[in-house]
Protein backbone atom coordinates (compact mmCIF):
# COMPACT_ATOMS: atom_id res chain seq x y z
CA UNK A 1 0.00 0.00 0.00
CA UNK A 2 0.46 3.96 -0.64
CA UNK A 3 0.54 4.42 3.19
CA UNK A 4 3.44 1.74 3.99
CA UNK A 5 5.91 3.64 2.26
CA UNK A 6 9.03 4.45 3.40
CA UNK A 7 8.89 8.71 3.69
CA UNK A 8 12.03 9.00 1.27
CA UNK A 9 10.65 6.68 -1.44
CA UNK A 10 7.28 9.03 -1.36
CA UNK A 11 9.80 11.78 -1.67
CA UNK A 12 11.36 10.74 -3.99
CA UNK A 13 8.24 9.96 -6.11
CA UNK A 14 6.68 13.47 -5.81
CA UNK A 15 10.57 14.66 -6.97
CA UNK A 16 10.22 13.16 -10.30
CA UNK A 17 7.17 14.30 -11.06
CA UNK A 18 8.14 17.61 -10.71
CA UNK A 19 11.11 16.28 -12.56
CA UNK A 20 9.08 15.26 -15.29
CA UNK A 21 7.16 18.39 -15.91
CA UNK A 22 10.95 20.28 -15.93
CA UNK A 23 11.93 17.39 -18.91
CA UNK A 24 8.59 18.36 -20.61
CA UNK A 25 9.13 22.25 -20.51
CA UNK A 26 12.70 21.56 -21.73
CA UNK A 27 10.66 19.52 -24.82
CA UNK A 28 11.91 16.19 -23.38
CA UNK A 29 8.92 14.03 -23.77
CA UNK A 30 10.79 10.85 -23.56
CA UNK A 31 12.52 11.88 -20.26
CA UNK A 32 9.39 13.12 -19.03
CA UNK A 33 8.26 9.45 -19.60
CA UNK A 34 10.40 8.14 -17.82
CA UNK A 35 10.37 10.01 -14.70
CA UNK A 36 6.73 9.06 -14.41
CA UNK A 37 7.58 5.58 -14.84
CA UNK A 38 10.13 5.51 -12.15
CA UNK A 39 7.82 7.19 -9.85
CA UNK A 40 5.20 4.83 -10.58
CA UNK A 41 8.21 2.21 -9.41
CA UNK A 42 8.77 3.90 -6.68
CA UNK A 43 5.22 4.82 -5.40
CA UNK A 44 2.75 2.31 -7.46
CA UNK A 45 -0.41 3.37 -8.32
CA UNK A 46 0.56 7.25 -7.58
CA UNK A 47 -1.88 9.61 -8.77
CA UNK A 48 -0.20 12.53 -9.95
CA UNK A 49 2.55 10.47 -12.07
CA UNK A 50 -0.25 8.21 -13.61
CA UNK A 51 -1.98 11.76 -14.69
CA UNK A 52 0.79 13.01 -16.14
CA UNK A 53 1.18 9.86 -18.34
CA UNK A 54 -1.98 10.16 -19.47
CA UNK A 55 -1.97 13.31 -20.38
CA UNK A 56 1.38 12.49 -22.75
CA UNK A 57 -0.11 9.99 -24.23
CA UNK A 58 -3.24 12.05 -24.85
CA UNK A 59 -1.56 14.95 -25.94
CA UNK A 60 -2.75 16.79 -29.10
CA UNK A 61 -0.25 18.87 -28.89
CA UNK A 62 2.35 16.75 -30.02
CA UNK A 63 3.29 13.87 -32.61
CA UNK A 64 2.91 10.37 -31.97
CA UNK A 65 6.14 9.50 -32.11
CA UNK A 66 6.99 11.67 -29.17
CA UNK A 67 4.66 10.31 -27.02
CA UNK A 68 4.22 7.19 -27.39
CA UNK A 69 5.08 4.41 -24.78
CA UNK A 70 8.47 2.72 -25.36
CA UNK A 71 9.73 -0.60 -23.86
CA UNK A 72 13.88 -2.06 -24.15
CA UNK A 73 13.96 -4.23 -26.58
CA UNK A 74 14.92 -8.32 -26.02
CA UNK A 75 17.80 -9.78 -27.64
CA UNK A 76 17.39 -11.01 -30.88
CA UNK A 77 18.45 -14.92 -30.26
CA UNK A 78 19.89 -17.26 -27.69
CA UNK A 79 23.80 -16.54 -28.39
CA UNK A 80 22.79 -12.84 -27.46
CA UNK A 81 20.42 -13.55 -24.75
CA UNK A 82 23.88 -15.82 -22.87
CA UNK A 83 25.78 -12.24 -23.68
CA UNK A 84 23.56 -10.07 -22.41
CA UNK A 85 22.62 -12.18 -19.12
CA UNK A 86 26.41 -11.87 -18.49
CA UNK A 87 26.32 -7.93 -19.10
CA UNK A 88 23.19 -7.98 -16.61
CA UNK A 89 24.70 -9.68 -13.65
CA UNK A 90 25.30 -7.84 -10.67
CA UNK A 91 23.53 -4.67 -12.07
CA UNK A 92 20.11 -3.16 -11.19
CA UNK A 93 18.71 -2.34 -14.50
CA UNK A 94 16.17 -0.62 -12.84
CA UNK A 95 18.69 2.09 -12.42
CA UNK A 96 18.73 4.07 -15.84
CA UNK A 97 22.40 4.88 -15.60
CA UNK A 98 23.35 0.99 -15.13
CA UNK A 99 21.18 0.36 -17.50
CA UNK A 100 22.72 2.30 -20.02
CA UNK A 101 26.41 1.05 -18.94
CA UNK A 102 25.14 -2.39 -20.05
CA UNK A 103 23.95 -1.33 -22.91
CA UNK A 104 26.84 0.83 -24.20
CA UNK A 105 29.07 -2.27 -23.32
CA UNK A 106 27.14 -4.71 -24.92
CA UNK A 107 26.92 -2.08 -28.34
CA UNK A 108 30.52 -1.90 -27.96
CA UNK A 109 31.13 -5.43 -27.98
CA UNK A 110 28.75 -6.45 -30.59
CA UNK A 111 28.51 -3.99 -33.08
CA UNK A 112 25.97 -5.54 -35.09
CA UNK A 113 23.59 -5.93 -32.26
CA UNK A 114 20.95 -3.53 -33.27
CA UNK A 115 18.52 -4.32 -29.96
CA UNK A 116 21.41 -3.21 -27.42
CA UNK A 117 21.35 0.03 -29.75
CA UNK A 118 18.10 0.65 -29.83
CA UNK A 119 18.10 -0.23 -26.00
CA UNK A 120 21.23 2.11 -25.63
CA UNK A 121 19.36 5.20 -27.59
CA UNK A 122 16.36 4.64 -25.44
CA UNK A 123 18.21 4.89 -22.64
CA UNK A 124 19.91 7.88 -23.31
CA UNK A 125 16.54 9.46 -24.27
CA UNK A 126 15.12 8.70 -21.34
CA UNK A 127 18.35 10.17 -19.36
CA UNK A 128 17.51 13.29 -21.23
CA UNK A 129 20.73 13.47 -23.16
CA UNK A 130 19.48 13.53 -26.12
CA UNK A 131 22.58 14.58 -28.47
CA UNK A 132 23.93 11.03 -27.27
CA UNK A 133 20.64 9.65 -28.39
CA UNK A 134 20.53 11.08 -31.61
CA UNK A 135 24.37 9.90 -32.42
CA UNK A 136 22.91 5.74 -31.27
CA UNK A 137 20.04 6.25 -33.56
CA UNK A 138 22.22 7.29 -36.36
CA UNK A 139 24.25 4.28 -35.81
CA UNK A 140 20.95 2.03 -35.42
CA UNK A 141 20.04 3.28 -38.94
CA UNK A 142 22.97 2.43 -40.54
CA UNK A 143 22.11 -1.12 -38.91
CA UNK A 144 18.80 -1.60 -39.98
CA UNK A 145 18.24 0.61 -42.93
CA UNK A 146 18.25 -2.29 -45.60
CA UNK A 147 16.89 -5.30 -43.75
CA UNK A 148 13.89 -3.55 -41.72
CA UNK A 149 13.62 -0.16 -43.36
CA UNK A 150 9.70 0.57 -41.13
CA UNK A 151 11.97 0.11 -38.07
CA UNK A 152 14.93 2.44 -39.30
CA UNK A 153 12.26 4.95 -40.49
CA UNK A 154 11.02 5.32 -36.71
CA UNK A 155 13.96 5.06 -35.50
CA UNK A 156 15.07 8.32 -37.19
CA UNK A 157 12.18 9.95 -36.51
CA UNK A 158 12.61 9.84 -33.16
CA UNK A 159 15.43 11.33 -33.49
CA UNK A 160 13.75 13.98 -35.16
CA UNK A 161 11.56 14.44 -31.98
CA UNK A 162 15.16 14.61 -29.94
CA UNK A 163 16.70 16.96 -31.86
CA UNK A 164 14.35 19.72 -30.92
CA UNK A 165 14.83 18.94 -27.19
CA UNK A 166 16.99 21.22 -25.00
CA UNK A 167 21.07 20.59 -24.66
CA UNK A 168 20.50 19.19 -28.51
CA UNK A 169 20.13 22.76 -29.96
CA UNK A 170 23.11 22.41 -32.36
CA UNK A 171 20.70 19.59 -34.32
CA UNK A 172 17.61 21.24 -34.73
CA UNK A 173 16.22 22.12 -37.75
CA UNK A 174 13.01 23.55 -37.07
CA UNK A 175 13.79 26.84 -35.68
CA UNK A 176 12.92 30.47 -34.76
CA UNK A 177 15.06 33.55 -35.83
CA UNK A 178 14.83 36.75 -33.79
CA UNK A 179 16.48 40.18 -33.24
CA UNK A 180 16.19 43.18 -31.16
CA UNK A 181 17.64 46.58 -32.08
CA UNK A 182 17.15 49.79 -30.75
CA UNK A 183 15.12 52.22 -32.49
CA UNK A 184 15.13 55.90 -32.63
CA UNK A 185 11.63 57.72 -31.77
CA UNK A 186 12.14 60.28 -35.22
CA UNK A 187 12.71 57.24 -37.69
CA UNK A 188 9.87 55.71 -39.44
CA UNK A 189 8.83 51.72 -39.13
CA UNK A 190 11.33 50.06 -41.67
CA UNK A 191 8.40 48.09 -43.25
CA UNK A 192 6.66 52.20 -43.98
CA UNK A 193 7.16 51.48 -47.50
CA UNK A 194 5.35 47.74 -47.57
CA UNK A 195 2.57 49.10 -46.04
CA UNK A 196 2.11 51.67 -48.20
CA UNK A 197 2.07 48.58 -51.00
CA UNK A 198 -0.18 46.52 -48.92
CA UNK A 199 2.46 43.90 -47.93
CA UNK A 200 2.03 44.48 -44.18
CA UNK A 201 -0.49 43.51 -41.87
CA UNK A 202 -1.52 44.86 -38.77
CA UNK A 203 -2.09 42.09 -35.94
CA UNK A 204 -4.17 42.66 -32.38
CA UNK A 205 -2.81 44.13 -29.34
CA UNK A 206 -2.75 40.41 -27.16
CA UNK A 207 -4.10 41.04 -24.46
CA UNK A 208 -3.53 40.06 -20.30
CA UNK A 209 -5.90 36.78 -19.84
CA UNK A 210 -6.92 38.11 -16.35
CA UNK A 211 -6.93 41.90 -16.37
CA UNK A 212 -8.06 41.93 -20.32
CA UNK A 213 -5.77 44.53 -20.67
CA UNK A 214 -3.65 45.57 -23.36
CA UNK A 215 -0.07 43.59 -22.49
CA UNK A 216 1.64 46.55 -24.57
CA UNK A 217 -0.27 49.74 -25.29
CA UNK A 218 1.33 51.55 -27.13
CA UNK A 219 3.31 49.11 -29.00
CA UNK A 220 3.23 48.08 -32.86
CA UNK A 221 2.97 44.30 -33.99
CA UNK A 222 2.81 43.62 -37.72
CA UNK A 223 3.39 41.05 -40.05
CA UNK A 224 5.88 42.25 -42.46
CA UNK A 225 4.81 40.05 -45.70
CA UNK A 226 7.16 38.95 -48.66
CA UNK A 227 4.71 40.81 -51.09
CA UNK A 228 1.65 42.53 -51.57
CA UNK A 229 -1.77 40.95 -51.44
CA UNK A 230 -3.41 40.28 -54.02
CA UNK A 231 -7.11 40.85 -54.86
CA UNK A 232 -9.45 38.19 -54.18
CA UNK A 233 -11.22 38.65 -57.74
CA UNK A 234 -9.70 37.07 -59.85
CA UNK A 235 -8.80 34.31 -57.59
CA UNK A 236 -5.16 34.40 -57.14
CA UNK A 237 -3.28 31.03 -57.32
CA UNK A 238 -0.97 29.55 -55.36
CA UNK A 239 2.19 31.13 -56.03
CA UNK A 240 0.95 34.50 -55.87
CA UNK A 241 0.14 34.34 -51.97
CA UNK A 242 2.33 36.25 -49.77
CA UNK A 243 4.29 34.53 -46.58
CA UNK A 244 5.21 36.24 -43.46
CA UNK A 245 8.49 37.41 -44.09
CA UNK A 246 8.70 38.40 -40.21
CA UNK A 247 6.68 39.49 -37.29
CA UNK A 248 7.68 42.80 -35.93
CA UNK A 249 6.64 44.25 -32.58
CA UNK A 250 7.95 48.31 -32.27
CA UNK A 251 7.89 49.48 -29.05
CA UNK A 252 9.00 52.31 -26.50
CA UNK A 253 12.32 52.16 -28.73
CA UNK A 254 13.10 48.83 -29.78
CA UNK A 255 12.39 46.58 -32.58
CA UNK A 256 11.76 43.44 -32.59
CA UNK A 257 11.79 40.92 -35.41
CA UNK A 258 11.19 37.05 -35.66
CA UNK A 259 11.05 34.56 -38.38
CA UNK A 260 10.87 31.21 -39.50
CA UNK A 261 13.26 31.23 -42.26
CA UNK A 262 16.76 32.70 -41.97
CA UNK A 263 16.81 34.26 -45.85
CA UNK A 264 13.83 36.62 -44.19
CA UNK A 265 15.51 37.91 -41.14
CA UNK A 266 19.01 38.40 -42.86
CA UNK A 267 17.18 40.34 -45.65
CA UNK A 268 14.78 42.35 -42.86
CA UNK A 269 18.37 43.27 -41.65
CA UNK A 270 19.55 44.18 -44.69
CA UNK A 271 16.25 46.52 -45.36
CA UNK A 272 17.20 48.37 -41.67
CA UNK A 273 20.71 48.69 -42.38
CA UNK A 274 19.89 50.35 -45.65
CA UNK A 275 17.68 52.46 -43.76
CA UNK A 276 19.82 53.44 -40.57
CA UNK A 277 23.44 52.52 -41.76
CA UNK A 278 26.04 49.92 -41.19
CA UNK A 279 27.44 48.90 -38.08
CA UNK A 280 24.61 48.81 -36.05
CA UNK A 281 24.29 46.38 -33.24
CA UNK A 282 21.28 43.49 -33.53
CA UNK A 283 20.98 41.14 -30.85
CA UNK A 284 20.38 37.91 -32.33
CA UNK A 285 19.01 34.89 -31.06
CA UNK A 286 18.35 31.62 -32.66
CA UNK A 287 16.17 28.61 -31.02
CA UNK A 288 14.57 25.37 -31.99
CA UNK A 289 10.86 25.68 -31.80
CA UNK A 290 8.96 23.97 -29.51
CA UNK A 291 7.78 20.32 -30.47
CA UNK A 292 3.91 21.18 -30.83
CA UNK A 293 5.25 23.81 -33.65
CA UNK A 294 7.59 21.99 -35.32
CA UNK A 295 5.13 22.86 -38.21
CA UNK A 296 4.54 26.51 -37.57
CA UNK A 297 5.95 27.27 -41.32
CA UNK A 298 2.65 25.79 -42.75
CA UNK A 299 0.79 28.32 -41.49
CA UNK A 300 2.86 31.63 -42.57
CA UNK A 301 1.10 31.99 -46.21
CA UNK A 302 -1.70 34.36 -46.14
CA UNK A 303 -4.70 34.36 -47.96
CA UNK A 304 -7.02 37.70 -49.19
CA UNK A 305 -10.00 38.73 -47.85
CA UNK A 306 -13.40 38.39 -49.85
CA UNK A 307 -13.00 34.61 -50.96
CA UNK A 308 -15.63 32.24 -50.86
CA UNK A 309 -15.62 29.80 -48.42
CA UNK A 310 -14.86 27.37 -51.52
CA UNK A 311 -12.45 29.64 -52.85
CA UNK A 312 -10.38 29.70 -49.56
CA UNK A 313 -10.37 25.93 -48.95
CA UNK A 314 -9.24 25.32 -52.67
CA UNK A 315 -6.63 27.88 -52.56
CA UNK A 316 -5.36 26.92 -48.89
CA UNK A 317 -5.19 23.53 -50.32
CA UNK A 318 -3.14 24.71 -52.72
CA UNK A 319 -1.08 26.59 -50.37
CA UNK A 320 -0.37 23.39 -48.41
CA UNK A 321 0.59 21.36 -51.45
CA UNK A 322 3.17 24.23 -52.66
CA UNK A 323 4.52 24.74 -49.51
CA UNK A 324 5.66 20.93 -48.92
CA UNK A 325 5.98 20.52 -52.74
CA UNK A 326 7.96 23.62 -53.87
CA UNK A 327 9.17 25.26 -50.66
CA UNK A 328 9.90 22.41 -47.95
CA UNK A 329 11.65 20.06 -50.19
CA UNK A 330 14.52 22.97 -50.95
CA UNK A 331 15.47 23.74 -47.81
CA UNK A 332 18.52 21.76 -46.15
CA UNK A 333 18.25 19.83 -42.94
CA UNK A 334 20.61 18.68 -40.39
CA UNK A 335 19.17 15.51 -39.87
CA UNK A 336 19.13 14.11 -43.85
CA UNK A 337 23.07 15.69 -43.53
CA UNK A 338 26.41 14.04 -42.90
CA UNK A 339 25.98 11.19 -40.45
CA UNK A 340 27.88 7.84 -39.52
CA UNK A 341 28.96 6.55 -43.23
CA UNK A 342 29.35 9.95 -44.44
CA UNK A 343 31.30 12.05 -42.61
CA UNK A 344 32.45 14.20 -46.08
CA UNK A 345 29.11 14.96 -47.15
CA UNK A 346 27.74 19.01 -46.17
CA UNK A 347 25.82 19.07 -42.50
CA UNK A 348 23.19 19.78 -43.93
CA UNK A 349 20.78 18.13 -47.53
CA UNK A 350 17.82 19.18 -48.73
CA UNK A 351 14.88 16.70 -49.07
CA UNK A 352 15.24 17.53 -52.85
CA UNK A 353 18.93 16.57 -52.27
CA UNK A 354 18.11 13.30 -50.42
CA UNK A 355 15.64 12.05 -52.75
CA UNK A 356 18.53 11.97 -55.16
CA UNK A 357 20.47 9.37 -52.85
CA UNK A 358 17.59 7.62 -52.58
CA UNK A 359 17.11 7.29 -56.48
CA UNK A 360 20.56 6.37 -56.52
CA UNK A 361 19.78 3.30 -53.83
CA UNK A 362 20.97 4.57 -50.89
CA UNK A 363 18.91 2.80 -47.85
CA UNK A 364 19.91 5.23 -45.43
CA UNK A 365 18.87 8.21 -46.87
CA UNK A 366 15.60 6.91 -47.54
CA UNK A 367 15.31 5.62 -43.98
CA UNK A 368 16.37 8.69 -42.39
CA UNK A 369 13.86 10.80 -45.15
CA UNK A 370 10.96 8.71 -44.62
CA UNK A 371 11.33 9.22 -41.11
CA UNK A 372 11.10 12.81 -40.84
CA UNK A 373 8.14 12.61 -43.58
CA UNK A 374 6.63 10.61 -41.11
CA UNK A 375 6.60 13.19 -38.06
CA UNK A 376 5.40 15.88 -40.69
CA UNK A 377 2.30 13.71 -41.17
CA UNK A 378 1.83 12.93 -37.71
CA UNK A 379 1.81 16.74 -37.38
CA UNK A 380 -0.73 16.93 -39.80
CA UNK A 381 -3.03 14.74 -37.77
CA UNK A 382 -3.57 16.34 -35.08
CA UNK A 383 -7.07 17.59 -34.41
CA UNK A 384 -6.61 21.32 -34.06
CA UNK A 385 -4.26 20.95 -37.34
CA UNK A 386 -7.03 19.34 -39.34
CA UNK A 387 -8.54 22.75 -41.02
CA UNK A 388 -5.33 24.30 -41.60
CA UNK A 389 -3.95 20.92 -44.09
CA UNK A 390 -7.24 19.96 -45.36
CA UNK A 391 -6.47 16.43 -45.31
CA UNK A 392 -3.28 17.51 -47.53
CA UNK A 393 -2.01 13.84 -48.82
CA UNK A 394 1.81 13.11 -47.72
CA UNK A 395 1.95 10.17 -50.13
CA UNK A 396 2.15 12.91 -52.81
CA UNK A 397 5.34 14.03 -50.86
CA UNK A 398 6.60 10.56 -50.72
CA UNK A 399 6.02 10.09 -54.50
CA UNK A 400 8.00 13.50 -55.16
CA UNK A 401 10.88 12.52 -53.30
CA UNK A 402 10.88 8.98 -54.28
CA UNK A 403 9.85 7.24 -51.31
CA UNK A 404 7.30 4.57 -51.01
CA UNK A 405 3.95 5.78 -50.43
CA UNK A 406 2.19 4.26 -47.23
CA UNK A 407 -1.54 2.27 -47.29
CA UNK A 408 -3.74 3.92 -49.32
CA UNK A 409 -7.21 5.30 -48.37
CA UNK A 410 -9.93 2.02 -48.67
CA UNK A 411 -12.22 2.52 -51.69
CA UNK A 412 -15.19 4.42 -51.34
CA UNK A 413 -12.80 6.87 -49.47
CA UNK A 414 -12.86 10.87 -50.55
CA UNK A 415 -9.25 12.27 -51.49
CA UNK A 416 -8.71 15.08 -49.38
CA UNK A 417 -8.94 18.34 -50.93
CA UNK A 418 -5.61 19.75 -53.21
CA UNK A 419 -4.52 19.52 -56.67
CA UNK A 420 -3.89 16.80 -58.37
CA UNK A 421 -0.79 15.69 -59.12
CA UNK A 422 0.60 16.41 -63.37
Amino acid sequence: MASDLPPQAAEAALSLVHEGWRQLQLQRPLASWACWQQALRLKPGDRAASEALDRLADSDELPEVARKPRRLDNPADDESRARWDETFRSRNLANLADALDAFEELSEDEPTDAAAWSNRALCLAWLGRNEEAIDALDYLVHLTASADPDRAAESWALAEILRHGAGAEPRADDLNYAFELTWPDDAPPPFDADEAAGAVRVMPMPVDPMTLAPMAPGARIVEWLDRPMPPSDPEPAAADLPIVRAVVILNEGVLRCSSLRRGAIEEVERVIEGRLGRGLEFDRTISPLPLAMLDAAVATVRLPDGLSVDARKRLQADAIASYFESRWVDVPRIGLGAGLGDEEGPPRRSPLDAARLVAEGDDVMRAKLSGILLVREQLARRPRSAELYLGYDFDRLRRRLGIDPLDAPPAGVDLPLQPRDD
